[in-house]
């Protein structure tokens, strides 16, 4: 292999960077549609007044119809494809969300929410990539070969640390909770490591 080759094969975009910015993209866009009659219900009511337990209703039709068709849902993708299935709800989900923005004029209120969920969803991504590439040294074990947790505590706290530091910060909402809970989490896991290790030896 010549140097050229070689330059060429370490400057490659890992796959991993690929996955994740997708997952990001498909998680904030899904948040987002499925947070907004939560978020949105006070000026929702002011606006068209509505009562509370009519918005109530609807969002628990909402939850009705998202556990109804799940399994359909699976079985699509298992008939046609992960990748066809999810580009067309995509699709379908933004064209429902222009719509309902252009019908019910709640453009004024899209700039908070996109703020909030640069505060709550970034974080998850800076968990990721620091569980990946530090923790796990850019290589995940077989999940035959290994048993996880039922809940990953760092992570859950390094994600709630970074969302509220994101969300009372000045800067930019996105990279701050990206880079805090990104180094919230390595130090967490290298001090349970720590603490692993020295009960360990406290065992013995």
């Amino acid at each position: 292999m010549t140097v050229v080759a070689r330059g060429r094969t370490a400057r490659r975009l890992h796959p991993a960077w690929i996955v994740a910015a997708v997952a990001f993209l498909a998680l904030v866009g899904a948040a987002g549609f499925r947070a907004a009659p939560s978020v949105l219900m006070v000026p929702i009511t002011d606006e068209f007044g509505w009562s509370r337990s009519v918005l109530s209703a609807a969002v628990g039709i909402n939850l009705l119809l998202f556990g109804l068709t799940a399994p359909f849902a699976a079985a699509l993708m298992e008939r046609f494809g992960i990748r066809r299935v999810t580009t067309i709800a995509l699709t379908v989900v933004a064209a429902g969300v222009g719509i309902l923005l252009a019908i019910g004029g709640m453009y004024e209120m899209l700039i908070p929410f996109l703020i909030l969920l640069g505060s709550i969803i970034p974080p998850i991504g800076g968990v990721i990539v620091a569980d990946y590439w530090v923790h796990r040294q850019g290589r995940y074990p077989l999940l035959q070969s290994v048993q996880l947790p039922r809940f990953n505590w760092s992570g859950l706290a390094a994600y709630a640390i970074g969302a509220v530091v994101a969300y009372a910060s000045p800067w930019i909402a996105p990279l701050v909770g990206i880079t805090v809970s990104a180094v919230v989490y390595i130090a967490l896991t290298s001090l349970c490591k720590r603490q692993s290790a020295a009960d360990s030896v406290t065992g013995q």
